[in-house]
């Protein structure tokens, strides 16, 4: 990008400079060409003056001619050798030259030109660049007419200069030009420069630390020392980078807490099953109450292993599948016997609406804590006296799962978010973990999970998973 701008930056500029010089140039050239052209044609209007008032009687033979002579002799003395000045005298088929103070031998030869000079016969001045002289060179030259008493237009006096002495003069002021135009480059150049490391070097590190603030990086240099525009606007994104950062760490911390309040609140009940089991074993005697208590302790162990285990497994986004075949109805059953104090609690009955006879396979401690979740949830969600079913169908190469409670559904606003983490449906010590952890647990099983819910009748979730579930490696979760 910095490479880009700088290119087209210079590009740019020399492009003007290139372009203001040779724009100045033909200005130059138009300007000399019309300052060689006024001259000429001054010093034939001026010779024409002196050359009297009889010049056309002398020229006609009336007179003699002797003082139009002198007197152009002393004009040519004046200009010097670079102009070339002579009288030409209007024929009825042309002109021919009377009088050339400098190469007489000319004198009552034709004046044969290409260019037309019926506007000189007609009284007017006529001024020409670039035109074939006497001598065969490129000149320039300037008609003044000469009239006769009565007005008429007889000749004209001409002024002849070589064009190569203009060429010289503008030769010189090209070069004079170029060199101007060689400094004026060289000075837009190092001008350039300090355009690119004050303006364009500030503006790049500037999207470049944008880009990267996009990107999670926060340590991208700054132009913070710029006292212009782009400075302040750097000092001002600087600031807002830092608030963002900072909100992110803290959104951070808050997810951890959220997480961490979120494992806590998963493993009370297990915790409190093996307190209650240890204080029961302390004082039972049976041997086989106490053998039931051990097992039961052993089962809230490895309960609360594996709830660590599923939320290490959701911040790292994959889970290690443990693949064995499992009966989907013993494990329902279990689930209930599990449960059946929070059911009491809520006075929620629970029941196996349908059932299949078949085994599937899969990790089955993290299916039961799946079917567990939802299975809770919608106890917790039902009212007092109410019902919920656990049906079990089977379609194709799957098996559905469908745990449906009679509560009052699930809120809108909450409905769309449901599978997020950190969203609750407003249970008291809920933390919104729980369904996160249930979808990444279906979906690295290869299955999917669906809810439909209806305000005042209730919430149905359909969990389909394959019979088979073909790898126990890590899976993406």
């Amino acid at each position: 990008m910095k490479r880009k701008i700088t290119r087209l930056a210079l590009t740019i500029v020399v492009f003007f400079a290139v372009t203001a010089g040779l724009l100045q140039y033909v200005r130059e050239v138009n300007h000399l060409l019309g300052m060689a052209r006024s001259e000429l044609l001054i010093i034939a209007r001026t010779t024409v003056l002196t050359l009297g008032e009889d010049v056309a009687e002398r020229v006609a033979g009336e007179l003699p001619i002797d003082p139009v002579v002198t007197r152009l002799k002393r004009s040519q003395d004046l200009y010097g050798s670079e102009e070339q000045l002579y009288l030409i005298v209007f024929e009825s088929a042309g002109a021919r030259i009377a009088i050339h103070p400098s190469r007489e031998s000319l004198e009552g030869q034709s004046f044969v030109k290409s260019f037309d000079l019926d506007r000189v016969r007609n009284g007017g001045t006529v001024t020409l660049t670039g035109a074939r002289g006497l001598q065969g060179k490129s000149s320039n030259f300037a008609f003044a007419p000469v009239f006769d008493p009565k007005g008429k237009t007889i000749g004209a006096l001409v002024v002849e200069s070589e064009a190569s002495r203009l060429y010289r003069v503008l030769s010189l002021d090209a070069l004079l030009l170029a060199c101007v135009l060689l400094l004026g480059v060289s000075f837009t150049l190092l001008m350039s420069h300090r355009l690119v490391r004050n303006v364009v070097r500030p503006l790049t590190e500037l999207i470049d630390a944008v880009d990267a603030a996009g990107d999670g990086d926060y340590s991208h240099p700054l132009p913070l020392q710029a006292e212009d525009e782009i400075g302040h606007l750097a000092r001002r994104f600087d600031r807002m980078r830092k608030l963002t950062q900072k909100a992110r760490q803290d959104e951070r911390l808050a997810a951890v807490g959220q997480m961490v309040g979120s494992l806590v609140h998963d493993l009370r009940n297990p915790v409190t099953v093996v307190t209650g089991m240890a204080d029961l074993i302390a004082i039972e005697e049976d041997p086989v109450e106490r053998r039931e208590m051990t097992d039961s302790i052993r089962r809230s162990a490895d309960r609360m292993s594996a709830l660590c285990n599923d939320v290490l497994d959701f911040t790292r986004g994959s889970s290690q599948l443990q693949i064995a075949e499992y009966d989907p109805v013993a494990l329902v059953k279990e689930i209930f016997t599990d449960l059946s104090a929070v059911a009491e609690l809520h006075e929620v009955e629970c029941h196996i609406e349908r059932q299949v006879d078949v085994v599937i396979s899969g990790d089955r401690e993290k299916i039961r804590r799946v079917i567990e979740n939802l299975v809770k949830n919608g106890i917790e969600a039902s009212e007092p006296g109410g019902r919920l079913d656990v049906s079990l169908a089977r379609s194709g190469d799957s098996l559905e799962f469908a745990i449906r409670d009679r509560g009052n559904g699930i809120p809108s606003e909450i409905a769309e978010h449901l599978f997020e983490p950190f969203i609750t449906q407003g249970k008291k010590n809920g933390t919104g973990l729980g369904l996160a952890i249930v979808k990444s647990i279906v979906e690295a099983h290869g299955g999917e999970i669906e809810f439909e819910t209806e305000a005042g009748k209730g919430t149905t979730f359909r969990v389909q998973l394959p019979l088979v579930t073909l790898s126990d490696s890590d899976v993406e979760a």
